[in-house]
């Protein structure tokens, strides 16, 4: 056998060894890891579904959120809509934010970031999940472009869905 045959065989298994250790990546990332949580973490309330929130920013502005998360176990994966509306001029401003966070024991943690990668916008909150589970009560703390400073304040969220 030739050195170039040799080259191409060895070349080619670590091509075939590439793509099969992509395919258990995928493989254990959606199937496997999402199924042992689900497993493993019964005992953590399920948060999964929207939730809305109602709130003024410390500039008195009515603020309205629209969270639908997904959970995995104790992973949370989801989106949120913002919208705010002006006080005085009544405009509205209209954003969405994707989010991930844990859940342990009865608290629920997150941080988003802007969707729209070419704004800023990016926050977290910690909010503790009610007994019955519909009402998640914490503390947010967010980055106000427009004010270009840090804003923190009460938050609670109602299961819609």
């Amino acid at each position: 056998m030739s050195i170039f045959a040799t080259f191409g065989i060895s070349i080619l298994s670590g091509f075939i060894l590439l793509v099969l250790l992509l395919i258990m990546k995928i493989l254990w990332s959606w199937v496997l890891e999402n199924w042992y949580l689900k497993i493993a973490c019964r005992h953590v309330a399920d948060i999964s579904g929207r939730w809305d929130a109602e709130y003024q920013d410390i500039n008195g502005h009515n603020c309205y959120d629209q969270t639908e998360l997904k959970q995995y176990g104790h992973k949370i994966t989801g989106t949120q809509k913002y919208r705010i509306v002006y006080k005085g001029s009544g405009g509205e401003k209209h954003k969405v934010f994707l989010l991930r966070g844990i859940v342990r024991n009865d608290i629920f943690t997150a941080y988003y970031w802007n969707a729209d990668r070419k704004q800023k916008g990016c926050g977290s909150f910690a909010l503790g999940i009610s007994r019955e589970g519909d009402i998640m009560r914490g503390k947010y703390a967010w980055f106000d472009v427009e004010a270009d400073k840090f804003d923190t304040g009460d938050l609670e969220w109602k299961r819609v869905t």
